[in-house]
């Protein structure tokens, strides 16, 4: 077989990889699995990667049957053994598909914190690309909650949700929670909680308004008020703070790839010149040129996945920035927010975004 080359421009593949671990055959996931962990202290066992590997398929099919609290488990077992990206991210999206979002967004954040290795094999990339992606996801649907307390003055209430107290600092201040329903509850010593019931779905952002009085004072006419409508100010807003987040952390990650795959393929080039052309399988530098496309296209692959991601969520938190003033200027704000655009870019040697606001 003879290796040639032609020129090229740093760019993505025209379709990213998707992850679908049920269609993985048992050989590939044993060899990715068999890869030395990147987290663990000591490398694990033989044994233990052929477990590992055997618990991966039975996630997959319990995952596939829709039984995902029995995937999540396997998964949780194979990680404990691996502590591989693939690994860790299979549980990051077993946790979102039972709906522990908060969880499962911290177990995606943990794949883009394993250190990478080089030449590490395509399914750890993969699963990086993936995590970035879960992540912009979870934050789109995690919803929000602003609990405050309304309280004579000097007065100061316990308030709690489903029966676990709530600091003082944390009253009045945005906080994110998973999807379900929850008891709110307010009291003041001498009187009876006041309590309600507040149902959070994904992407929601609700204000409860807990309304206690004094000891011996009349109660209230109205002891709890509930707006669930998605806030202009404070929700918009903390919305706008995430998605730019987020943004800024894929757009990072992107550029930092997109580097890297511009000086693995800088080595590619001078690998084949020492070969020279055409470079022939028999020739000593003719693996090393293919090893190295090799991590050239995967260290791409997570690029073009940052960008994308970056894009989006820049984008998304502009608009939301535009969209939360509305109340002030309802038909600027559209205007402003449907004109703005986010749109990536890479070219042979850099990578970025650019935009229209």
């Amino acid at each position: 077989m003879v290796l040639r080359r032609v020129n090229r421009l740093l760019s993505p593949r025209s379709v990213l990889p998707r992850l679908v671990p049920s269609r993985l055959a048992p050989a590939l996931l044993l060899l990715c699995l068999s890869s030395a962990s990147l987290s663990a202290l000591a490398a694990p066992s033989e044994a233990e990667k052929r477990k590992a590997a055997g618990l991966m398929l039975q996630g997959d099919k319990a995952a596939q049957a829709e039984r995902f609290p029995e995937a999540l488990e396997s998964y949780r077992q194979a990680d404990a053994i691996m502590g591989v990206p693939s690994t860790r991210v299979a549980v990051a999206r077993a946790l979102a598909k039972t709906g522990k979002l908060l969880e499962a967004r911290k177990t995606a954040q943990q794949v883009l914190e394993i250190p990478s290795a080089d030449n590490e094999p395509r399914a750890f990339v993969n699963a990086r690309a993936e995590a970035v992606r879960l992540v912009a996801e979870l934050d789109r649907r995690i919803p929000t909650l602003l609990l405050s307390v309304s309280a004579p003055a000097g007065a100061e209430a316990v308030v709690t949700i489903d029966g676990e107290p709530l600091p003082g600092e944390q009253i009045g201040v945005a906080r994110q929670m998973d999807p379900g329903t929850y008891v709110v509850s307010a009291a003041l010593t001498g009187r009876d909680p006041v309590e309600r019931e507040v149902t959070l779905r994904e992407g929601d952002t609700q204000r409860v308004t807990l309304r206690v009085d004094a000891p011996g004072a009349a109660p209230a006419d109205t002891a709890a008020v509930i707006d669930s409508d998605q806030e202009r100010g404070n929700g918009l807003r903390l919305g706008a703070y995430v998605g730019l987040g987020v943004g800024l952390v894929a757009t990072g990650v992107g550029a930092f790839y997109a580097i890297k795959a511009g000086g693995t393929r800088d080595d590619s080039d001078a690998a084949f010149q020492r070969c020279g052309s055409p470079c022939r399988d028999t020739h000593p530098e003719s693996a090393n040129v293919r090893e190295l496309d090799d991590q050239a296209d995967s260290e791409q692959t997570i690029s073009t996945a940052g960008f994308i991601v970056g894009a989006a969520g820049i984008a998304t938190g502009v608009v939301l920035w535009l969209l939360s003033s509305a109340d002030e200027d309802p038909q600027s704000a559209l205007r402003d927010a449907t004109s703005a655009r986010i749109q990536p870019w890479i070219g042979a040697r850099g990578a970025g975004v650019f935009g229209r606001f």
